[in-house]
C-alpha cells in the first residue's frame, strides 16, 4: 500500500533529468547554480532530494530561508555545518571565517539554499566570492545551489559577475511531463485508496490544476486537511457530553456533601 511518503520519494523523470544536470556540473569545478521555477514547481523537494541522494560533496549545508532571518543568521547556519566545531565571528565575511578556521585544509563542499531569492544582496556577494576564490585554488572546491523563484536573481547575479571571465550559470525547473504528471496523479489517487466514483471526481478537480508538483499534492493536502476538520466536528458533541456529566457530576457530590 502506498502511504503519503510516497509524493515525496517519487522519483519523476522530468526531476531526474534536472538533478542529473546538476551532478554534472558540480562533479570536478566550482560553480554557483541557480535553480528557477515557478511557485509550486517543486523547488524546495528538488533541494532536499539533491542532498539526500546525488550529492556526493563529504562537507554539505542546507540553508531554508525566511524573511525574519538576517545576515549573521545565514552565515552561522552554513558556517556551522562546513566547520562543525569551528569558532568564527557572524559579521565576517564567510571567505574569512572559512579560511581562519580551515587554515589551508582542503575544502570539498555543497552549499544549498532554498528560497534564495529571500537572500540579501550581501550574503549573495559572499557565496559568489567564495565559488570564484575555490575556482583560483588547486585544494578547494565549492559549488553553491541557489534554488529560487523565476527571475528574482537574474539582475543581481549579473552585477555581481559583470567583467568576470566565469559567470553564475542558470537551470530552469520545467513543468511535469504528461507521464510523469500521470504518474503522480496515480500515486495519489492509490494514496487516498479511491473507489471507482471518487476516481472520476478527483480526476475533474485535478483536471484543472497546473502541471506542478506543489499543485497537485495540494488538492491532497486540502483533502486531508478538510478530513481532519470533520473529525474534529464530529468529536465535538462528545466532548461537550463529557464536559456536562462531568459538571452534573461535580455539582451533585457537592449538593451531598453539604
Amino acid at each position: 500500500m502506498t502511504d503519503s511518503n510516497d509524493l515525496t520519494a517519487l522519483d519523476l523523470s522530468t526531476q531526474i533529468q534536472l538533478l542529473l544536470r546538476i551532478q554534472f556540473i558540480t562533479r570536478f569545478s566550482s560553480h554557483l547554480v541557480q535553480i528557477t521555477g515557478e511557485s509550486g514547481a517543486g523547488k524546495t523537494w528538488l533541494s532536499e532530494r539533491y542532498l539526500e541522494k546525488w550529492a556526493n560533496e563529504p562537507k554539505q549545508s542546507l540553508l531554508v530561508c525566511n524573511p525574519i532571518q538576517q545576515d549573521a543568521q545565514h552565515r552561522a547556519i552554513i558556517l556551522r555545518q562546513i566547520v562543525p566545531d569551528g569558532v568564527f565571528n557572524e559579521t565576517d565575511a564567510m571567505l574569512q571565517s572559512l579560511e581562519c578556521m580551515l587554515e589551508g585544509s582542503n575544502v570539498h563542499t555543497l552549499i544549498v539554499i532554498d528560497d534564495a531569492h529571500q537572500l540579501s544582496a550581501a550574503i549573495i556577494l559572499e557565496l559568489w566570492t567564495l565559488v570564484t576564490e575555490a575556482q583560483q585554488r588547486d585544494n578547494w572546491q565549492i559549488n553553491v545551489l541557489l534554488f529560487s523563484l523565476r527571475g528574482k536573481l537574474n539582475k543581481l547575479l549579473h552585477k555581481i559577475s559583470e567583467g568576470q571571465c566565469i559567470k553564475p550559470l542558470e537551470l530552469e525547473m520545467s513543468r511535469l511531463s504528461d507521464s510523469d504528471r500521470k504518474m503522480f496523479i496515480e500515486v495519489i489517487m492509490v494514496n487516498r485508496q479511491l473507489d471507482t466514483s471518487q476516481r472520476r471526481i478527483f480526476k475533474r478537480k485535478v483536471a484543472l490544476l497546473p502541471s506542478l508538483p506543489g499543485a497537485l499534492q495540494g488538492l491532497e493536502q486540502q483533502k486531508q486537511s478538510s478530513r481532519e476538520e470533520n473529525n474534529c466536528c464530529s468529536l465535538l458533541p462528545l466532548i461537550v457530553l463529557i464536559v456536562l456529566l462531568l459538571i452534573i457530576g461535580t455539582g451533585s457530590v457537592c449538593w451531598m456533601l453539604n
